[in-house]
């Protein structure tokens, strides 16, 4: 058996993705913008609501630091909310600062109240303005004869609904090569697919591609343990018409992924007034 030199995709969603990166110069780090638009609503406002209360917990206890820098400030509670009510600038007068540390410590939080707004107010356009797209890709790839040739087979379908202009659609595999000078390498091919791109993309799409002697795939049996495949990728990308943006969506697949004699069931059938119907609950399905 060949031993493998790349280690193969082995995890629900395998490729580079979820690599681990070591030695990133320090210039090119994810920072916490990027953490917050990466990442979903949840994550968001954990991170925004945690910081909130973690600064006004940190200014009370400046506050109440002083005894009497705050007028009817009494207790740690009451320094709190007087924080929020200065970060927030609200100021209901009820308590203000009567000291020169009061001021001081009331003036910088001023400052750092507004430069949270404009950020938070920043991050939250740019992520509520963005284009996500809502291109779904079926669980497995199927192996199955089209016209009398091998065809591999990748459904995709637009859950929204939405007017996708344009679309675009490609199927890449990733194989352990060895160069002439011996060095091994995992190089990535594309298949050619029957029609990789579309007028428009609203319900479902099937990317076929025929292994033929023309493909990368031809002669690979990817069952094998040392099978060169490592991996395939499916990527779809057009113009959102709703958005007026362009999206992108990508799926990895394992060779485990890979499904052979079959065919994916259908799920489009015709409503009785004449109306397109897209079931969803049997996109994954096989037969």
């Amino acid at each position: 058996m060949t031993r493998r030199w790349f280690p193969k995709f082995k995890s629900k969603k395998p490729g580079p993705t979820n690599a681990i990166r070591k030695g990133v110069p320090r210039g090119h780090r994810r920072d916490l913008v990027f953490f917050l638009l990466d990442g979903g609503w949840v994550r968001f406002f954990s991170v925004v609501i945690g910081s909130y209360l973690i600064i006004n917990t940190a200014f009370a206890m400046l506050y109440h630091a002083q005894p009497n820098a705050i007028a009817n400030c009494h207790t740690v509670g009451d320094a709190f909310f007087f924080s929020v009510q200065t970060i927030s600038t609200i100021g209901y007068g009820n308590m203000h600062p009567i000291t020169g540390y009061g001021n001081i410590v009331m003036t910088i939080e001023a400052g750092i109240g507004l430069l949270i707004v404009a950020m938070i107010t920043g991050l939250m356009v740019a992520k509520a303005s963005r284009a996500k797209a809502s291109v779904i890709f079926s669980q497995y790839l199927v192996m199955g004869t089209r016209f009398g040739v091998p065809t591999l087979q990748c459904r995709v379908g637009n859950a929204k609904g939405n007017d996708v202009v344009e679309a675009r659609f490609a199927l890449s595999v990733l194989i352990d090569e060895v160069t002439t000078e011996g060095e091994k390498v995992r190089r990535i091919h594309d298949l050619k697919l029957k029609r990789s791109k579309s007028p428009f993309f609203m319900m479902t799409m099937v990317m076929m591609h025929e292994i033929d002697e023309s493909s990368p795939l031809w002669g690979i049996d990817w069952t094998q343990e040392d099978s060169p495949l490592a991996s395939l990728v499916a990527t779809v990308s057009g113009h959102d018409a709703t958005y007026g943006q362009p999206i992108h969506a990508r799926h990895f697949y394992a060779p485990t992924d890979i499904l052979t004699h079959k065919k994916f069931a259908d799920v489009i059938h015709t409503h009785p007034d004449g109306r397109f119907v897209i079931d969803y609950t049997q996109f994954n399905k096989v037969v």
